[in-house]
C-alpha cells in the first residue's frame, strides 16, 4: 500500500516535509537557511550532442520554477536522441 504525498497549490511555499509554510514563517526560514547554490554547467563531455543537450539547463536559474519541466523534458529527449545516435554508430 503506497501513501500519496499531500498536494498543495503550486504558489504556496512548502517545507521539506511537505507541510504548508505560513507567510509569517517565511522570514524565519530565509534567515536560517543557506543561500541557494546556482547550477554550474559540467565540464564538456567531448560529445557535441550531449554538450548541446545539457546547455539549456544553464537557463533554469533565471526562470520561474513552473517553466523548468519543459526544459527538463527537452534535455531528456535530446540526451535520448544522442544515446540512440551513439548506439547506431
Amino acid at each position: 500500500m503506497s501513501v500519496e504525498p499531500p498536494v498543495h497549490p503550486a504558489d504556496e511555499p512548502v517545507d521539506p516535509v511537505g507541510e504548508l509554510i505560513e507567510p509569517s514563517e517565511l522570514s524565519e526560514l530565509s534567515e536560517d537557511s543557506q543561500p541557494l547554490a546556482r547550477w554550474e554547467s559540467p565540464d564538456p563531455t567531448g560529445v557535441p550532442a550531449v554538450d548541446d543537450a545539457l546547455a539549456p539547463l544553464a537557463e533554469l536559474d533565471d526562470l520561474p520554477t513552473g517553466e523548468h519541466v519543459l526544459y527538463y523534458e527537452t534535455v531528456h529527449r535530446r540526451l535520448q536522441d544522442a544515446l540512440a545516435d551513439l548506439d547506431s554508430a
